[in-house]
């Protein structure tokens, strides 16, 4: 608690990585981290120095979530994908969200703010590190693949980054200044979107893991059909606002 609370100080740090080749300590410090997990999320998005704050976290949870046993005991005893996916989700994500303009004004779709701290300061990618690297381990990738509620938790907030950022040709006054947003639209497509997707379909080689890529590509389907619904696109032929660009 206090290792969060004072934003995991250096000294005390290196104490506590110190004492991970002991077995025993290593396995309760990594519960305990686990069940702390969603202030660590907390943390980062309120900190007025993400950058250092962010290394130092990696710094202790590479050193934990890297071991496959481990990673596995803390995914099969205390639900270590649901605490990280809905830390990442609605913790911090769902706090940036504004009203996409991409499509018709009478959408309800929203997205992440590329304006907000938490996307430009990359306060999230910390926890899409730690994702990617536990669903490295092939069991833990193939138990994400298998359940549908975080799978759809998942494709829920891969909906968040569709449509953010939107961009506008202007054809009638010089724009002096451009948006320095693109590069937070960028980042959190390449971080939060395309990391993890390639480190879950690294595993999905052969027809043993068939049935896996079976339920990714049926709830990506689900996601793209609401995706369509919310932003009221009906048709393959309806037209599309060709002044507007949005990060997709």
């Amino acid at each position: 608690f206090w290792t969060v609370k004072y934003e995991f100080p250096e000294l005390l740090n290196c104490l506590l990585l110190k004492m991970l080749p002991d077995a025993t300590y290593k396995e309760a410090f990594t519960r305990s981290f686990v069940m702390h997990y969603s202030r660590v999320s907390h943390t980062l998005s309120q900190s007025s120095n993400s950058d250092r704050l962010s290394n130092r976290v990696v710094h202790v949870s590479v050193q934990l979530f890297s071991n496959k046993k481990l990673a596995l005991s803390m995914t099969e005893n205390f639900q270590l994908l649901h605490v990280m996916v809905s830390s990442l989700v609605y913790n911090m994500m769902s706090k940036v969200l504004i009203k996409c303009t991409l499509h018709s004004p009478r959408s309800d779709h929203m997205v992440v703010d590329c304006m907000n701290h938490i996307t430009k300061d990359h306060c999230y990618w910390p926890l899409v590190s730690d994702l990617s690297n536990v669903l490295s381990h092939q069991p833990i990738a193939l138990k994400f693949m298998s359940d549908n509620g975080l799978l759809s938790m998942w494709f829920g907030f891969l909906q968040m980054l569709q449509g953010m950022n939107v961009n506008e040709r202007e054809l009638d006054a010089h724009i002096e200044f451009e948006p320095s947003t693109y590069y937070a639209s960028f980042s959190a497509e390449l971080e939060a979107s395309a990391s993890p997707m390639w480190a879950l379909i690294s595993h999905l080689k052969n027809k043993e893991t068939g049935q896996y890529t079976a339920n990714v590509i049926k709830h990506c389907v689900v996601a793209l059909m609401e995706w369509f619904k919310v932003n009221n696109f009906t048709s393959p032929n309806q037209a599309c606002n060709g002044r507007k660009l949005g990060y997709q």
